[in-house]
Protein backbone atom coordinates (compact mmCIF):
# COMPACT_ATOMS: atom_id res chain seq x y z
CA UNK A 1 0.00 0.00 0.00
CA UNK A 2 1.14 3.12 -0.85
CA UNK A 3 1.38 6.35 1.02
CA UNK A 4 1.76 10.28 -0.50
CA UNK A 5 3.89 12.26 1.90
CA UNK A 6 4.90 15.86 0.66
CA UNK A 7 9.26 16.12 0.58
CA UNK A 8 10.71 19.08 -0.58
CA UNK A 9 13.75 17.72 -2.33
CA UNK A 10 17.38 19.37 -2.26
CA UNK A 11 17.64 22.62 -4.70
CA UNK A 12 19.68 21.52 -7.51
CA UNK A 13 21.39 23.90 -9.40
CA UNK A 14 23.16 23.29 -12.80
CA UNK A 15 24.53 25.42 -15.33
CA UNK A 16 23.98 24.94 -19.07
CA UNK A 17 24.52 27.84 -21.02
CA UNK A 18 22.68 30.35 -19.65
CA UNK A 19 19.79 28.23 -18.28
CA UNK A 20 19.65 26.71 -14.63
CA UNK A 21 17.49 24.69 -12.65
CA UNK A 22 15.12 25.55 -9.69
CA UNK A 23 14.51 23.91 -6.70
CA UNK A 24 12.92 20.54 -6.97
CA UNK A 25 9.84 20.21 -4.88
CA UNK A 26 7.78 16.71 -5.44
CA UNK A 27 6.24 14.05 -3.65
CA UNK A 28 8.02 10.85 -1.95
CA UNK A 29 6.36 7.43 -1.98
CA UNK A 30 6.98 4.96 1.13
CA UNK A 31 6.66 1.47 0.20
CA UNK A 32 7.13 -0.73 3.43
CA UNK A 33 10.19 0.80 4.71
CA UNK A 34 11.42 2.27 2.38
CA UNK A 35 10.83 5.90 0.34
CA UNK A 36 11.14 6.64 -3.35
CA UNK A 37 10.95 9.98 -5.24
CA UNK A 38 11.46 11.05 -8.71
CA UNK A 39 15.63 12.51 -8.93
CA UNK A 40 17.50 13.63 -11.92
CA UNK A 41 19.64 10.84 -13.21
CA UNK A 42 22.87 12.37 -14.97
CA UNK A 43 23.43 11.87 -18.91
CA UNK A 44 25.38 8.43 -19.41
CA UNK A 45 27.36 7.49 -21.72
CA UNK A 46 28.72 4.09 -22.43
CA UNK A 47 29.83 1.22 -25.07
CA UNK A 48 27.26 -1.48 -25.89
CA UNK A 49 29.87 -4.50 -27.74
CA UNK A 50 28.49 -6.61 -30.22
CA UNK A 51 30.00 -10.09 -31.17
CA UNK A 52 29.31 -11.25 -34.53
CA UNK A 53 30.41 -15.21 -35.83
CA UNK A 54 31.70 -14.51 -39.31
CA UNK A 55 31.87 -17.63 -41.72
CA UNK A 56 35.11 -17.03 -43.95
CA UNK A 57 34.52 -20.46 -45.47
CA UNK A 58 33.42 -21.88 -48.82
CA UNK A 59 30.10 -22.95 -48.20
CA UNK A 60 30.02 -25.43 -51.01
CA UNK A 61 32.52 -27.49 -49.68
CA UNK A 62 30.93 -28.19 -46.22
CA UNK A 63 27.41 -28.11 -44.89
CA UNK A 64 26.85 -25.14 -42.60
CA UNK A 65 23.71 -23.06 -41.53
CA UNK A 66 24.50 -19.56 -41.86
CA UNK A 67 22.48 -16.25 -42.36
CA UNK A 68 23.60 -13.28 -44.71
CA UNK A 69 23.54 -10.36 -42.35
CA UNK A 70 25.12 -6.70 -43.01
CA UNK A 71 26.72 -5.48 -39.87
CA UNK A 72 26.57 -1.65 -39.13
CA UNK A 73 30.34 -0.80 -38.67
CA UNK A 74 29.40 2.49 -37.88
CA UNK A 75 25.91 4.23 -37.28
CA UNK A 76 24.85 6.84 -39.27
CA UNK A 77 23.47 10.23 -37.60
CA UNK A 78 24.45 13.47 -37.36
CA UNK A 79 26.98 15.23 -34.31
CA UNK A 80 28.64 18.56 -33.38
CA UNK A 81 32.44 19.04 -34.53
CA UNK A 82 34.59 22.06 -33.64
CA UNK A 83 36.30 23.31 -37.37
CA UNK A 84 37.80 26.29 -38.00
CA UNK A 85 35.44 29.20 -39.47
CA UNK A 86 36.42 30.15 -43.12
CA UNK A 87 38.39 33.02 -43.48
CA UNK A 88 40.21 33.15 -40.45
CA UNK A 89 42.36 35.94 -39.51
CA UNK A 90 44.35 35.78 -36.53
CA UNK A 91 44.88 32.60 -33.90
CA UNK A 92 42.85 29.89 -35.24
CA UNK A 93 41.77 28.81 -31.67
CA UNK A 94 39.81 31.89 -31.79
CA UNK A 95 38.28 31.07 -35.14
CA UNK A 96 36.92 27.51 -33.92
CA UNK A 97 32.61 27.15 -34.08
CA UNK A 98 30.62 24.50 -33.13
CA UNK A 99 29.11 22.28 -36.28
CA UNK A 100 26.72 19.83 -37.05
CA UNK A 101 28.01 17.17 -39.39
CA UNK A 102 26.52 14.52 -40.74
CA UNK A 103 28.18 10.96 -40.18
CA UNK A 104 27.70 8.70 -42.94
CA UNK A 105 26.62 4.55 -42.01
CA UNK A 106 29.25 2.26 -43.13
CA UNK A 107 28.35 -1.43 -43.11
CA UNK A 108 29.13 -5.01 -44.46
CA UNK A 109 27.31 -7.67 -45.82
CA UNK A 110 29.09 -11.34 -44.20
CA UNK A 111 27.32 -14.26 -43.47
CA UNK A 112 26.85 -15.44 -39.76
CA UNK A 113 27.45 -18.96 -38.79
CA UNK A 114 24.40 -20.01 -36.81
CA UNK A 115 26.61 -22.95 -35.47
CA UNK A 116 30.09 -23.36 -34.92
CA UNK A 117 30.54 -26.72 -34.26
CA UNK A 118 29.53 -27.60 -38.04
CA UNK A 119 32.88 -25.93 -39.22
CA UNK A 120 35.95 -23.82 -37.99
CA UNK A 121 36.37 -21.17 -40.97
CA UNK A 122 34.66 -18.47 -38.78
CA UNK A 123 36.16 -15.33 -37.26
CA UNK A 124 34.64 -13.30 -34.18
CA UNK A 125 34.33 -9.70 -34.91
CA UNK A 126 33.65 -7.31 -31.98
CA UNK A 127 32.28 -3.59 -32.82
CA UNK A 128 31.75 -1.08 -30.51
CA UNK A 129 28.68 1.20 -30.09
CA UNK A 130 28.72 4.09 -28.38
CA UNK A 131 25.66 5.08 -26.58
CA UNK A 132 24.18 7.59 -24.61
CA UNK A 133 21.28 7.40 -21.77
CA UNK A 134 19.96 11.24 -21.66
CA UNK A 135 19.67 12.82 -18.27
CA UNK A 136 15.81 11.77 -17.08
CA UNK A 137 14.23 11.40 -13.85
CA UNK A 138 13.36 8.22 -12.47
CA UNK A 139 11.90 6.38 -9.31
CA UNK A 140 15.04 6.00 -6.74
CA UNK A 141 15.46 5.43 -3.05
CA UNK A 142 15.58 8.25 -0.84
CA UNK A 143 16.15 8.70 2.91
CA UNK A 144 12.41 8.88 4.64
CA UNK A 145 12.21 11.87 6.22
CA UNK A 146 11.56 10.90 9.57
CA UNK A 147 15.85 9.41 9.13
CA UNK A 148 17.26 12.85 8.31
CA UNK A 149 17.89 13.58 11.61
CA UNK A 150 20.36 16.41 13.05
CA UNK A 151 22.75 13.24 13.14
CA UNK A 152 23.00 11.99 10.07
CA UNK A 153 23.33 15.95 8.47
CA UNK A 154 26.49 16.15 10.64
CA UNK A 155 27.74 12.93 8.88
CA UNK A 156 27.31 14.50 5.99
CA UNK A 157 28.73 17.37 6.66
CA UNK A 158 31.71 16.47 7.79
CA UNK A 159 32.56 13.89 4.99
CA UNK A 160 31.73 16.94 2.37
CA UNK A 161 34.21 19.63 4.59
CA UNK A 162 37.19 16.82 4.44
CA UNK A 163 36.51 17.28 0.30
CA UNK A 164 36.27 20.74 -0.18
CA UNK A 165 32.87 20.79 -0.47
CA UNK A 166 31.80 23.31 2.19
CA UNK A 167 33.55 25.82 3.46
CA UNK A 168 31.48 26.98 6.92
CA UNK A 169 32.72 25.49 9.71
CA UNK A 170 29.89 25.18 11.93
CA UNK A 171 27.82 22.02 10.90
CA UNK A 172 23.73 22.99 10.88
CA UNK A 173 20.82 20.67 12.21
CA UNK A 174 18.23 20.92 9.39
CA UNK A 175 18.85 20.55 5.53
CA UNK A 176 18.86 24.12 4.55
CA UNK A 177 19.08 25.70 1.24
CA UNK A 178 23.40 25.85 1.44
CA UNK A 179 23.70 22.87 2.83
CA UNK A 180 21.06 21.17 -0.02
CA UNK A 181 22.92 23.16 -2.57
CA UNK A 182 26.86 21.80 -1.09
CA UNK A 183 24.87 18.28 -1.72
CA UNK A 184 23.71 18.53 -5.14
CA UNK A 185 26.92 20.18 -5.84
CA UNK A 186 28.89 16.73 -5.15
CA UNK A 187 26.12 14.26 -6.66
CA UNK A 188 26.67 16.54 -9.97
CA UNK A 189 30.17 16.15 -10.04
CA UNK A 190 30.43 12.35 -8.88
CA UNK A 191 27.04 11.29 -11.60
CA UNK A 192 24.77 10.76 -8.78
CA UNK A 193 21.00 11.66 -8.90
CA UNK A 194 20.25 14.54 -8.14
CA UNK A 195 17.52 17.06 -6.72
CA UNK A 196 17.01 14.61 -3.49
CA UNK A 197 18.82 12.98 -1.06
CA UNK A 198 19.44 9.51 -1.66
CA UNK A 199 21.08 6.05 -0.86
CA UNK A 200 23.64 6.13 -3.37
CA UNK A 201 24.66 9.61 -2.27
CA UNK A 202 25.29 8.27 1.30
CA UNK A 203 27.01 5.24 -0.13
CA UNK A 204 29.46 7.18 -2.52
CA UNK A 205 30.14 9.74 1.11
CA UNK A 206 30.54 6.30 2.75
CA UNK A 207 27.64 6.96 5.34
CA UNK A 208 25.37 4.00 6.65
CA UNK A 209 22.05 4.91 8.19
CA UNK A 210 23.27 1.99 10.44
CA UNK A 211 26.14 3.16 12.23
Amino acid sequence: MKFQFLLILLPLFILQCTTGRQHLYSEYEVEGNDCYAMCLIPQRNYVEVKEFVIYIGDETKEYVDITPYKIIIQEGGMKWEKKLEKNCVGNPDDCLVWCKVNIPEISRDVKILNDTIQSKNFEILKIEYPRTVAEHYASTKVVCQPDVTPELLHKIQLKLRAIGYISREKNVDQLDKKLSSDIGSFQIDNLLPSGCLNFETLEALGISLMD
